[in-house]
């Protein structure tokens, strides 16, 4: 049942102003789900439907995306095999990085995980990217943006809740804490700006 689920999702993650948030962060965290050997069958469709509304100017893009997937899986016919409230649970809590139902904090974890890469130079190249989607905005309205949230996910006790990924607490807090005093001056960081690189937003 998944495959088809990745078959109808695909195309969404490849549109042109994705730049972090595309088809190779979904797949990272479906290989992630693998090589944990868990995840049930509502984690994973709520993983790949997570993102599937992505425009950065709006607010709810959460709630549309858990609309999506909830009237996917009624069309597609597999509201009996699959708990669509979980799913839909899930997908909101990925706003906020809140679990509010068990099912959620894997799937959490797992967004998170991509500031635990123990290479700082692959996870600054990854944070770039994330803040690149965000250029349409303006310098100081990223620079700003991404210190809160830096500085809101520094500040909860735990970056990660499950117990598979508490190995990985240290190393997002370090990677975090070095990007925080670098990015805004970082060549990366600036050339985001230019006419050059500056991600268009189109929908």
């Amino acid at each position: 049942m998944l495959d088809k689920y990745i078959s109808l999702v695909k195309n969404f993650y490849n549109e042109e102003h994705r730049c972090f948030h595309d088809w190779g962060h979904i797949e990272y965290g479906l290989d992630v789900f693998n090589n944990l050997g868990k995840g049930s069958l509502e984690q994973k469709i709520a993983w790949l439907f997570h993102d599937i509304i992505y425009d950065p100017t709006k607010k709810d893009n959460e709630y549309k995306s858990s609309l999506l997937a909830v009237n996917m899986i009624n069309n597609e016919g597999d509201h009996l095999n699959v708990n669509t409230n979980i799913v839909s649970i899930i997908i909101n809590d990925t706003k906020n990085h809140q679990p509010t139902h068990p099912e959620s904090a894997l799937v959490l974890d797992i967004d998170m995980s991509s500031l635990a890469i123990n290479d700082y130079q692959l996870f600054f190249e990854s944070r770039i990217k994330a803040a690149k989607e965000y250029a349409e905005f303006g310098k100081e309205a990223v620079i700003a943006g991404t210190k809160s949230f830096i500085s809101e996910t520094l500040h909860h006790p735990r970056i990660f809740t499950t117990d598979d990924f508490l190995p990985m607490e240290e190393i997002a807090r370090r990677n975090l804490n070095q990007y925080l005093q670098e990015f805004e001056k970082s060549n990366e960081f600036r050339e985001i700006f230019t006419s050059k690189t500056k991600n268009k937003f189109k929908l």
